[in-house]
């Protein structure tokens, strides 16, 4: 049997910013996976693909359908599907991994595919500019807050953290929308990173919405996988070990 490919793609933000952008979205990402599903062996969902994600025992928030039905019919045909969580989508439970049949993972990993030695990040908190962030994540991946948050009415919840997420991208807007070259706190992540883990081949990244692409050394290069607001881009990892970067069009 032929061996398959592994696809990355990050920060859908499904939710944002209206329900009828947030529905374009969600189709054009399913026709996304209908298109590259047969070929696939893994599919890497690097964060935030929603907007915000609060679960409860009982309680997830509303909509989304048409993105969940898909992978849980493409994790059903043997498909692994891993979401990263995202500094917005932080707060999974055991709903994806119960009902979709996807994996859960809360922070950089290590993956080896096709003798490519692979580091994946959704990239918040990550280098030495990200001390806010990192304060930010520690606080609200603390154990008790969660807890304590969790006792609100639901509503109260959802509605709460939706205004944050809201709050959270029209904050960093602009500051994701440029590239900050040299001082680009992923490239300076990946640069000392890279002094020390000589043997990776990529370093992919979400959360700074860039599409780009740059090698640290001769061999190690850093992958910037965009976004779904406006580039609806991924990379994909092919049998013989090369990654390409490309935009989902339609009919694609």
């Amino acid at each position: 049997m032929d061996e398959k490919s592994v696809y990355f793609a990050s920060d859908l933000h499904l939710g944002a910013p209206t329900l009828a952008a947030s529905h374009e979205r969600e189709r054009a990402f399913v026709a996304w996976l209908d298109a590259i599903g047969p070929s696939a062996q893994e599919i890497h969902l690097v964060g935030d693909v929603f907007d915000f994600w609060v679960e409860y025992r009982a309680v997830v928030p509303k909509g989304f359908v048409r993105l969940l039905g898909s992978l849980a019919r493409w994790a059903d045909r043997g498909v692994a599907i891993t979401f990263h969580r995202g500094n917005h989508d932080f707060w999974f439970g055991d709903y994806l991994p119960l009902e979709v049949g996807a994996q859960v993972v809360n922070g950089p990993i290590t993956r080896t595919w096709f003798g490519k030695t692979c580091y994946l990040a959704h990239g918040d908190a990550l280098g030495p500019r990200e001390v806010g962030f990192r304060r930010t994540k520690a606080l609200l991946t603390n154990p008790f807050l969660a807890a304590t948050y969790r006792r609100l009415p639901s509503a109260w919840g959802v509605g709460l953290a939706h205004y944050l997420s809201r709050r959270s991208s029209q904050t960093s807007r602009v500051h994701d929308a440029q590239d900050h070259g040299e001082r680009e706190h992923l490239w300076e992540f990946a640069t000392a990173f890279t002094r020390e883990n000589p043997d990776y081949d990529y370093l992919l990244f979400g959360h700074r919405h860039l599409l780009k692409r740059r090698h640290v050394t001769p061999r190690t290069e850093v992958i910037w996988l965009g976004d779904w607001l406006t580039y609806r881009s991924y990379a994909v990892l092919a049998p013989d070990g090369t990654l390409g970067l490309h935009q989902h069009t339609t009919g694609a």
